[in-house]
């Protein structure tokens, strides 16, 4: 017989628990932070992906709208530059970037010609378009966002009553300029969009104050408005009839928010002669055509019968200039991410949106070498643009900081201006630098000053510390440097031409500084692309 004996099993200490705690909490840690950082590493692929994409849709659509310019038409750049700290060192626009960082919100305009197909908000069921011209307004630049003001609760699918912020300047007084940093309040009015070509666009005397304050950087809309060129009837200019379109969309009645050919709107309870509609986001058509808009620009009606040419550029007068009437263009439209209210007027303010998170939008321009050639009737030749050869192609429009008196400290933003290149020609010969004889920057890079430009739509010139502007603006004779006799250049002092030499741009370059909403990418994705313009020059 056998005896058994029992062992009591042997258990943990509390030494070798507590050890084993540790070493499963090292490991939980080590775990954790490879998984956050495949996390981390795996969303600022997809926000690399996302604004990539982005960068690439504009990039295409932009070198489209390019490759179709128009030569009977108008081309002009007005670039933006704004420190990050504009208003204080901590109270910065884009709280990613630097104090000093430079943000630009510049602006593109131009005449496109090819098919376009404006939305349409009327009609019969299930139409979606208005119709389709073959020429269209293209703007390019940010948009600003109003999503806080509301529609009518009595609104109803045919009329949409709407409150829409006065974006222009009515008054030289009143300095209210409504930019994507903007912060304070603007007024704002109540707008009918109706099936009625009387009642529709008109202001309904509802109005109010509201708070108008961007929204952060990374929700800023990068727009472009195609602004269809469309007129299918033979009433004047300034008839209500003017403001529908193929029966199916809504129309403004010209491209300019103060056009000087329409001296009467013809809406007893709106302003007759002021025409905001392109800028407050729901209208993409404009009842004019090309040769509409070559009358106002280059013919007054103001002073006569319409016959006498309008000025390129008259400094400091009364009289409205081409260069003024182009300018007024270039304003920061209305866009809207998602729309107010479930109307098709609503959904209209999304359709210019191009990308969201656009920080900063850039344009700078070139001229090829040999620009600006000319030979007159007697065999003169004169040489065109030459560069240096040690040296990179010059752009115009590109910004930096200026330490004006030399103690180190940022003074002012300056600009790369085509005024430097001439005066570098005519100052430094040697370098191989030459300025035509034909070109005459000042009538190309324009100063603007407040209360300049059309009655009560005055240019939308920027009074804010800190910032600065630099406009190139580009008129419709971009090939012809000679005044009729063939000898004398338009642009050596011949006042009374209203055709001035202005050669459009060889090449655009275009930076675009690009974020996610989520801010994986910190400071965003810088994005360069360079597309030369049709050789519309001669």
């Amino acid at each position: 017989m056998s005896v058994k004996q029992f062992q009591r099993k042997r258990g943990f200490t509390l030494l070798e628990l507590m050890v084993a705690v540790a070493v499963l909490l090292a490991v939980m840690i080590a775990v954790g932070r490879i998984f956050s950082t495949v996390v981390n590493l795996s969303a600022k692929g997809i926000a690399i992906g996302d604004t990539l994409q982005q960068a690439t849709a504009i990039e295409q659509q932009f070198r489209e709208d390019i490759a179709k310019v128009s030569s009977d038409g108008f081309f002009a750049i007005r670039h933006v530059a704004v420190p990050n700290n504009v208003y204080g060192e901590y109270v910065l626009i884009d709280e990613a970037q630097t104090p000093d960082a430079i943000l630009r919100f510049d602006q593109l305009v131009f005449i496109r010609l090819g098919s376009v197909t404006p939305m349409g908000v009327f009609g019969d069921a299930g139409a979606d378009f208005a119709g389709e011209s073959v020429t269209s307004m293209v703007h390019y630049g940010h948009g600003v966002s109003f999503s806080q003001l509301t529609v009518d609760q009595d609104s109803t699918e045919n009329t949409v009553l709407s409150d829409d912020p006065e974006l222009l300047i009515a008054d030289v007084n009143l300095d209210q300029v409504i930019t994507p940093w903007f912060q304070g309040a603007v007024e704002f009015k109540q707008r009918a969009f109706t099936a009625s070509q009387y009642t529709n666009l008109l202001t309904t005397g509802e109005n109010g104050t509201t708070n108008a304050t961007q929204q952060q950087a990374g929700r800023w809309m990068l727009c472009r408005q195609a602004i269809a060129l469309c007129d299918d009837d033979q009433y004047d200019r300034e008839e209500p009839q003017k403001k529908r379109y193929g029966e199916n969309g809504i129309s403004t009645l010209t491209i300019f928010p103060k056009d000087p050919h329409i001296q009467d709107g013809g809406d007893p309870n709106d302003n007759p002669d002021l025409f905001p509609h392109i800028m407050h986001g729901r209208v993409d058509i404009a009842a004019t055509n090309l040769g509409d808009i070559r009358n106002s620009i280059l013919h007054t009606v103001e002073t006569g019968d319409g016959t006498q040419g309008r000025a390129w550029f008259l400094a400091n007068a009364s009289e409205i200039d081409q260069q003024e009437l182009i300018a007024s263009l270039l304003q920061w439209p209305r866009v809207e991410a998602y729309p107010t209210a479930p109307y098709r007027q609503e959904q209209m303010l999304m359709m210019s949106g191009l990308a969201q998170g656009c920080v900063s939008f850039q344009i700078e321009w070139m001229y090829d070498e040999g620009v600006g050639e000319a030979v007159d009737r007697n065999g003169v030749e004169y040489e065109g643009y030459t560069f240096s050869e040690f040296s990179p192609q010059p752009w115009w429009g590109g910004s930096q900081w200026v330490d004006e008196d030399g103690d180190g400290a940022n003074d002012y933003i300056g600009f790369n201006t085509l005024e430097q290149f001439h005066l570098d020609a005519d100052v430094n010969p040697d370098d191989n630098l030459v300025a035509p004889q034909s070109v005459n920057w000042a009538f190309m890079e324009r100063a603007f000053i407040s209360g300049e430009g059309p009655p009560e739509a005055l240019i939308p010139v920027l009074n804010e510390a800190g910032v600065e502007e630099y406009w190139t603006i580009f008129g419709y004779n971009g090939s012809e440097p000679f005044a009729p006799n063939n000898v004398d250049f338009l642009n050596n002092g011949f006042w009374y031409f209203d055709r001035r030499y202005t050669p459009r741009p060889s090449a655009l370059r275009v930076t675009l500084r690009l974020i996610d909403r989520d801010g994986n990418l910190g400071a965003g994705w810088l994005y360069q692309f360079i597309v030369d313009l049709p050789e519309v020059n001669g």
